[in-house]
């Protein structure tokens, strides 16, 4: 219901073409960039369906996207994953290829007008995360919003977005139905790895200073399930290739790697254990927890 909603609300697109971004100048100076946040659950879209060629962009001639969508430019369905859209008021949505601007992989953002990219899902989010990344020459700031049914501010980001390199964000609360991704030029930040619609419930937490001591708390899980840690150099959609977990998408990058033990969940469902970090991880290293008994996996942490 959600999903045709918005689709009926949606203005039709037309076919007055339309410039790849970038292009232009930034509708305004940057705002000062607050903090982000950090982590993301299971679900991992990575934009990577659609097929536009190396070092190319394409306008894909749509307002709205999501799994069931034929683009304007007549690809589609299966683009995207389920329970999730995305959508414009005017221009098109865009898809970037590999080498585009400088961007490793494929990427998405709304080639607007008015610098916003809109993403609605048809349930209530706890904690979604993405990564923001910008041009190669063209910076940006974005703010980020996220909204429950009643149109209500549940959490707001502010980045800076030096360029291709990701910027990792992520917004948690009560009910998140809608978000507004708004930049500074006419097009809006770029998106990649958008994590969602978790069907668990891990959290992971982690108090102390680093380098030194500090507690990994894992809530969430049943009494007497097997909790294991992977951290990574950087998020992404590692895919784990054996074990118990096989098939299972994490949050982290190709990096990835076990941390040796496996911690059982006590009896009121959690997980606390210290582990001593050193300097060379803080600000470098990326943490996520999962539930070896179900695969469920945590949002991701960043030392």
């Amino acid at each position: 219901m959600l999903l045709t909603l918005t689709l009926a609300l949606l203005p039709q697109y037309t076919a007055t073409p339309q410039q790849v971004a970038p292009y232009g100048l930034p509708h305004s100076a940057p705002i000062a960039p607050q903090s982000q946040g950090q982590g993301g659950p299971a679900v991992v879209e990575g934009f990577e369906a659609y097929t536009v060629a190396l070092g190319n962009a394409e306008n894909i001639g749509s307002l709205f996207l999501d799994d069931t969508t034929i683009t304007g430019t007549g690809q589609g369905p299966g683009l995207t994953l389920g329970g999730c859209f995305y959508s414009c008021t005017a221009g098109s949505l865009q898809w970037n290829g590999d080498s585009w601007f400088g961007l490793s992989t494929k990427t998405f953002l709304a080639n607007s007008g008015d610098s916003t990219l809109y993403v609605g899902y048809s349930s209530p989010q706890s904690s979604i995360s993405f990564g923001l990344h910008a041009f190669s020459g063209f910076p940006d700031t974005a703010t980020v919003n996220a909204y429950d049914a009643a149109g209500s501010v549940v959490d707001t980001v502010t980045v800076s977005v030096p360029g291709p390199a990701a910027v990792p964000v992520t917004l948690t609360g009560t009910g998140i139905l809608r978000v507004e991704i708004i930049g500074t030029y006419s097009w809006s930040p770029i998106i990649d790895n958008h994590d969602y619609s978790s069907s668990c419930a891990l959290q992971l937490s982690v108090s102390g200073t680093c380098p030194g001591p500090m507690t990994f708390t894992v809530n969430g899980g049943a009494p007497g399930d097997p909790c294991k840690f992977g951290y990574a150099f950087g998020t992404g959609a590692f895919v784990i290739p054996g074990g118990p977990c096989a098939g299972t998408v994490t949050g982290l990058d190709a990096t990835a790697t076990p941390v040796p033990g496996i911690f059982p969940f006590d009896g009121a469902g959690q997980v606390n254990q210290v582990f001593v970090i050193p300097p060379a991880a803080c600000g470098a290293v990326y943490v996520q927890a999962i539930n070896f008994a179900d695969c469920c996996i945590s949002n991701v942490v960043a030392l």
